[in-house]
């Protein structure tokens, strides 16, 4: 065994403790398996749910990763373990199964369940994730060309990286600024956020600048820098939450901005991104989410309903599949 930690489970800030040790014992042994957030935390989500109270341990070994989840007891309503009405496993098992190797649970010592989820380091049996989306947006209304862009491309197996820009102002000097971003995020090779958004702002340093959304999309989660007026939300079980803003102009000058996680499975998740030729009015809340059936029929009509005249309009939503 490599390394090795414990954390008990008693309240949902325990889950976000957990997470965080996750991240510096994975950092502190050179090692990236995105699947050892999600399985643990939907594990640690059970406990809480289910068995009320528990523990969660973590082994790392040269070849695999086991996760170990122990609660202290059965509340009469658990369908972890079996679902009745389906004949299946219950939502969170299926999700633990799905992204493991090895996966097995059984009664404990204590009138409770332990779980046992093992993921192996050099698997090849995963499926590769990609992002679907749809994109919509116009100039302003007196104005042939936009000076808003999205761009999106992969920069590593199920790894993609999202730009949406707001350049300052309107017309053909916004859109050139515009086209120059976009060759930069076409040809720019891609090591980590951090360096290509520090690249970027040399790139267009002294420049009229604009507000950015820049993101590492993957199968359990996004890094993300978000500086300006985009906005962001990303719709998760019929909960609607906005991404965190930061104040500033990209390509004025050569700043550190912080880097933001979020740890969730992108199958389950809907984001939106929208420029300020957006109504500030708009919220996802307003539009009918259980039935979406085709992202850029979504798109467009967040751009035509809540677009306003007197700036340009651009809008992405994107789903992982």
């Amino acid at each position: 065994m490599i390394d090795f930690l414990k954390v008990n489970i008693d309240s949902v800030l325990d889950i976000t403790i957990l997470e965080y040790r996750i991240k510096k014992m994975l950092e502190k042994n050179f090692t990236n398996v995105p699947e050892v957030f999600l399985v643990a935390k939907e594990l640690a989500t059970n406990i809480l749910k289910y068995g009320t109270k528990g523990y969660i341990e973590i082994d790392l070994h040269s070849d695999k990763i086991t996760i170990t989840a122990v609660d202290y007891g059965i509340k009469k309503d658990d369908t972890r373990y079996f679902d009745e009405k389906n004949k299946s496993l219950g939502l969170g098992l299926k999700i633990v199964r799905k992204n493991s190797d090895e996966f097995s649970f059984m009664p404990n010592e204590y009138g409770g369940i332990t779980v046992k989820a093992v993921i192996c380091l050099n698997s090849k049996s995963r499926k590769s994730f990609y992002i679907n989306w749809g994109v919509a947006g116009r100039p302003h209304l007196l104005e042939e060309k936009s000076g808003d862009l999205i761009s999106i491309k992969e920069v590593g197996k199920g790894e993609f990286l999202v730009l949406h820009a707001d350049v300052l102002g309107h017309g053909l000097e916004a859109n050139k600024l515009a086209e120059k971003i976009g060759v930069f995020f076409d040809e720019q090779p891609f090591t980590n956020l951090e360096r290509f958004f520090l690249d970027l702002q040399h790139f267009i340093y002294d420049s009229r600048g604009c507000a950015l959304f820049l993101a590492l999309v993957s199968e359990y989660g996004l890094e993300y820098i978000n500086i300006g007026n985009i906005r962001v939300w990303i719709i998760m079980d019929g909960k609607i939450r906005r991404l965190v803003e930061m104040p500033g102009i990209v390509g004025r000058n050569i700043n550190r901005y912080k880097i933001f996680r979020e740890n969730l499975m992108l199958h389950r998740v809907l984001l939106i991104s929208c420029s300020d030729g957006v109504s500030s009015r708009f919220s996802p809340a307003l539009l009918d989410l259980n039935n979406v059936y085709d992202i850029q029929v979504l798109a467009e009509d967040i751009a035509e309903r809540f677009g306003v005249k007197n700036d340009d309009v651009s809008v992405l939503v994107l789903k992982g599949d």
